[in-house]
């Protein structure tokens, strides 16, 4: 039987939001003045959305994606030691996989 999972409520965004967080997806570098001018917005306006954003939990970090074959990593590899799944549970091995995905660094097991 499924274990229900407690999640929390959508985070209400305007249309403003919305706009917001489609061009940055795009073009995290932009200037705050340079987005500022985009929407319409004062400088600090826009910095006190962006601010909320954060601290919502809406936007989790700004990232640069590189192209692996840019920089000569043309091939991508995960290797997990299955010797060690007496200590680490499928569940474990699964959220770990999620956070590789997601692109967060992972250190290696010593």
């Amino acid at each position: 039987m499924a274990k229900a999972v407690a999640t929390s409520p959508p985070i209400a965004l305007d249309q403003l939001d919305r706009q917001l967080l489609i061009y940055l997806q795009g073009d995290a570098r932009a200037s705050t003045a340079a987005l500022a001018r985009r929407f319409k917005l004062s400088g600090p306006g826009l910095q006190k959305r962006l601010k909320k954003l954060e601290t919502r939990g809406v936007i989790r970090r700004y990232a640069t994606i590189v192209r692996r074959e840019a920089v000569g990593l043309d091939l991508l590899c995960y290797d997990v030691d299955m010797d060690d799944r007496a200590h680490t549970s499928g569940a474990q091995l699964v959220a770990l996989l999620a956070r590789v995905l997601d692109g967060e660094p992972v250190r290696a097991a010593p």
